[in-house]
């Protein structure tokens, strides 16, 4: 009995070793899976998640290649997968505020409408940038154009929030050709008075009339929420007036800059009714001042950005010479002053709070860009926008330093040394982006215009609107 119940005790031992090995071994294998998966999760824990940029739709082909040829070099180099979506300009404006609300802003943008920038600044909603600042400013870029990006913070505060990649100013293109019909060289035209400039576009006018020309191509519009609001602000600066001070105070309702206003209006108003701007400008784009110039409508464009002579050289070559087109630096006002703003574009690096998730990829992505070889690729891709750096401005192997585009890009780079800028006023308080936004200078325009309104009532107007805003900020 006692062997047969030892026998019987073995062999549950071994069947119970057996089912004790069973489990070890199959214990064993989850184990091995488990660590197959966990090394195959690995590298995507390691590596730096996808980088989103919202990017304004190019202009020109060239400009779209650029980019997306540094954003496949980014991704060689880092690892880091670029997602870059082109956006039509005015829906990225809308789509970027909006995204901001809704905490799904991208970790990176690139916006083609200035006054954005410090709109968002003043929310918190964008990273502080000195640092890269800092490292553009050792590269020798251009200070005046490294203080455009200086706004004010959800704090009050002035820092750097934007990153600017080309900068540009409401220039002046003129056809050369007719004003020396009219008896003008051109090369002259910058030195003379305010008024006497005004002399000699309607001279040109008067001559060019029968052929259904015009002196003037300047959009006078609400379709036109960047030139037609551009134009109403350098014409104040000429008159004499600031809205806001240096230190971003308000300065509207200042006797000088009230009167500068009016006289903008008034500027605007006699060139619309006189018959010098063409009658269909109160409809105009922010394009259509650009075709005007281009299909030979109009004799003088104002015109931010180089995008027209950019148009003529890849489309109308013959027009671009000095004997055709020039670009010129604009005549004394009558404050003695030729007074323009400088404006730019730039990069904004959305903050964590508001939907960015990769804030180290953004910072990587941008340092990539300005490496010389890099961003001399997308400088010479988008010459409507001036160089950050004045070596690469002043390069004779570029559009910007060539001679044989000294007429236009040649006199460009001069506005900087030699033109009178100030930046943005929207950059100096993000109140008159909201002005911006509002387009009130152009409703201030088509009140007296279309609406029947006094000049005084429609700036009286307008200047209180701004005051609304202004006071809403504090």
């Amino acid at each position: 009995m006692k062997s047969g119940l030892k026998f019987k005790y073995q062999d549950k031992l071994h069947k119970n070793q057996g089912i004790t090995m069973i489990a070890k071994r199959y214990t064993l294998s989850l184990i091995i899976i488990s660590l197959i998966a966990i090394l195959m999760v690995l590298p995507t824990f390691n590596a730096e998640p996808v980088l989103r940029i919202w990017w304004c739709t190019p202009t020109f082909p060239e400009e779209k290649r650029a980019i997306l040829e540094i954003a496949s070099d980014f991704e060689e180099e880092t690892g880091i997968h670029v997602k870059i979506s082109f956006i039509p300009p005015p829906e990225l404006a809308q789509k970027i505020l909006a995204a901001v609300e809704a905490k799904s802003a991208p970790d990176l943008y690139w916006n083609h409408y200035v006054h954005i920038g410090p709109i968002l600044a003043s929310r918190g909603a964008l990273l502080e940038v000195s640092d890269i600042i800092e490292e553009l400013r050792k590269a020798g870029a251009y200070e005046k154009v490294l203080e455009s990006a200086l706004w004010i913070g959800s704090d009050g505060k002035r820092r750097y929030y934007g990153i600017p990649t080309g900068w540009y100013s409401m220039f002046l293109h003129v056809r050369t050709d007719l004003f020396k019909e009219a008896g003008y060289d051109w090369r002259k035209l910058a030195n003379m008075t305010w008024e006497e400039f005004l002399s000699a576009v309607k001279k040109v006018h008067e001559i060019i009339k029968p052929r259904g020309m015009y002196g003037w191509g300047i959009p006078i519009s609400e379709a036109a929420p960047g030139d037609a609001f551009d134009i109403v602000d350098v014409l104040i600066h000429m008159y004499g007036g600031d809205i806001f001070t240096p230190e971003g105070k308000l300065n509207i309702e200042s006797p000088e800059t009230k009167a500068a206003i009016l006289k903008a209006l008034n500027f605007l108003l006699n060139i619309q009714k006189g018959g010098l701007n063409p009658p269909g400008a109160t409809g105009w784009t922010d394009w259509d001042n650009n075709v005007a110039f281009q299909e030979g409508v109009s004799a003088v464009v104002p015109n931010p950005t180089m995008s027209i002579p950019n148009w003529l050289r890849l489309n109308k070559p013959q027009w671009l010479g000095p004997n055709v087109t020039a670009t010129i630096l604009w005549p004394r006002g009558p404050t003695g002053k030729a007074r323009v703003y400088l404006g730019a574009r730039f990069f904004l690096i959305p903050t964590p709070e508001v939907g960015n998730r990769n804030v180290e990829g953004a910072k990587k992505f941008v340092k990539f860009f300005f490496r010389f070889e890099n961003y001399r690729k997308y400088a010479v891709s988008i010459p409507m926008y001036l160089p950050v750096f004045k070596g690469i401005a002043e390069d004779p192997t570029t559009i910007f330093g060539n001679p044989k585009y000294a007429n236009h890009w040649g006199v460009a780079l001069k506005y900087i040394e030699y033109m009178d800028l100030y930046p943005y006023e929207y950059l100096r308080h993000p109140a008159y982006a909201q002005a911006v936004v509002e387009k009130v200078w152009q409703i201030m325009v088509l009140r007296v215009l279309t609406q029947g309104w006094k000049a005084e009532d429609a700036v009286n107007a307008a200047i209180e609107r701004i005051k609304a805003i202004y006071e809403a900020y504090h």
